[in-house]
């Protein structure tokens, strides 16, 4: 079609205010409604030609009285049924051809599921400005278009909308105020002048009171060229609306709901030694303690809090044991460790709030609020982390597993429920959903074992692996490297994988 109608055609139908179907079209999507609709308009003025030419041949007269008003009726009826039929087939959303050679616009059966079973309505409003950079303007259609595929497969639970805040003040004053969406500098040079443009490119997914917005840097991927220039494209859209979602309606999820489903298996442990606690920590402990007795008022008997001090109450490697966890130094020329740790305890296992020093108790109560949430919703898949342990045969002090891998942790609990896995049983958990071992060394075979039965169960194993490593002892002034010992090379080998001693 577009190669038979040309650009005159698209700007006819533009005129003819259905730009957007036919600029679809250009784009690689085809919606079986719009061939249709373009069919409907072919077959209705093909037939007002055939008339037209026949009544060539036609008399005033009586005789051709009765041809004459049967190729009326019929063009009359032939009108009706193909307008009935467009009338139809605009409320089906199922009948799309996406041509692109990536499918583009193609939404994933993950995607589908989800915005399908949205219980509340979604809004996804896509902050555009008129005026923009000129190698932004050619993403924003296949935005929308996307956007619109999210709107179509909810079947009506995701409203779609399109703004520029620069047309309307209020528009702007929401998005600034209440999303914190601001316009983004772009510098755009003409033939005689450059200039600097405000303008708008983001994305605001709104469930509820839950919002996430996506900007300029969330949507973007520039690729140098050869020649000097830049591409600019869009990254991985779906994966960064889908995502959104998840993260908005899991959000939405409130602390009320989770604890009123009475299970009454949620604690607060504030693993604490006073004694040897620096005393620019105190205030940070008061808080935590005033945080703590507000969610235990809210929660309704369903959430309990807990003071314990290893020194006192329990033995330290205990407790150490227990909670996974290591003391503190109280400083780099000191001796001595204290403790102050924060732990969720659940029905799925125990996990650390990371604190510090400067937080205030909204900071530490949207963390605990966070875990809450986390352990307590069942839409997420778990991934299941082994990580090595804290003594990695560098000498002298090594930082805990659980604080060296900190940052990748958080990146992973953005989208999964998060555990850490003891292979040392011989055997993985079945609530774990992917197996994720970081730097594997120094397994026993027990260890290996628990891994290729995991495997042999059907589940899905992910082996950052290598065959050395760093050594950083304490003063050390070069760098050096170890080879790793007792890994899983040849467990991967045994499965085709080989990790080269390099």
């Amino acid at each position: 079609v577009t190669s038979f109608m040309g650009n005159r055609a698209g700007d006819f139908f533009r005129a003819l205010g259905t730009g957007s179907r036919f600029a679809s079209i250009e784009r690689g999507v085809i919606d079986l409604r719009d061939l249709v609709y373009y069919g409907s308009l072919t077959a209705f003025f093909l037939v007002l030609n055939v008339v037209a030419l026949a009544r060539k041949s036609w008399s005033g007269g009586g005789f051709d009285r009765r041809p004459r008003l049967r190729a009326q009726l019929g063009i009359w009826l032939l009108a009706a049924n193909l307008l009935v039929l467009n009338i139809w087939l605009a409320q089906v959303h199922s009948l799309r051809l996406d041509l692109t050679e990536q499918g583009e616009y193609s939404l994933s059966a993950t995607t589908r599921d989800l915005v399908a079973n949205l219980p509340e309505p979604l809004l996804l409003r896509g902050y555009f400005s008129a005026k923009t950079h000129p190698l932004l303007a050619p993403l924003v259609p296949r935005i929308k278009d996307l956007m619109n595929e999210y709107r179509i497969a909810s079947g009506g639970r995701v409203e779609v909308s399109f703004v520029d805040p620069r047309q309307d003040e209020e528009l702007e004053r929401e998005a600034n105020q209440l999303y914190g969406i601001k316009p983004v500098p772009f510098q755009v040079a003409g033939r005689y002048e450059a200039a600097v443009v405000n303008s708008y490119f983001h994305i605001l997914v709104k469930y509820g009171d839950q919002f996430v917005t996506l900007g300029f840097n969330d949507l973007i991927e520039i690729q140098p060229r050869p020649s000097g220039q830049i591409e600019v494209g869009l990254r991985n859209l779906e994966y960064d609306l889908t995502k959104s979602i998840k993260k908005a309606v899991y959000g939405f999820q409130s602390l009320t709901s989770i604890f009123a489903k009475g299970d009454g298996g949620y604690g607060l442990t504030l693993v604490l030694t006073p004694d040897t606690l620096p005393e620019g920590l105190n205030d940070l402990v008061a808080q935590i303690r005033k945080v703590a007795a507000d969610l235990v008022a809210e929660s309704g008997g369903q959430l309990r809090f807990q003071e314990l001090d290893p020194d006192r109450d329990q033995n330290r490697e205990e407790v150490m044991k227990r909670f996974q966890i290591e003391p503190l130094s109280a400083g780099i020329f000191s001796d001595q460790t204290f403790f102050l740790h924060l732990l969720l305890t659940s029905p799925s296992g125990n996990e650390r709030i990371f604190l510090g020093q400067e937080m205030g108790a909204a900071e530490i109560r949207q963390d605990i609020e966070a875990a809450l949430k986390r352990h307590a919703s069942g839409f997420l898949k778990t991934v299941g982390v082994w990580l090595p342990p804290a003594d990695n045969g560098q000498g002298g002090y090594a930082p805990p597993a659980a604080d060296q891998y900190r940052l990748f942790q958080e990146v992973l609990r953005e989208n999964y429920n998060l555990e850490r896995v003891d292979l040392s049983s011989g055997r993985v958990g079945g609530e774990i959903d992917t197996l994720l071992l970081v730097a594997p060394q120094n397994l026993s075979d027990l260890e290996r074992l628990a891994v290729d039965q995991y495997l042999m169960r059907g589940g899905a194993v992910l082996v950052l692996a290598g065959s050395y490593q760093l050594d950083l002892p304490p003063g050390a002034k070069t760098l050096n490297l170890r080879k790793i010992e007792g890994g899983l090379a040849e467990l991967l080998a045994h499965y085709g994988i080989t990790v080269e001693p390099a």
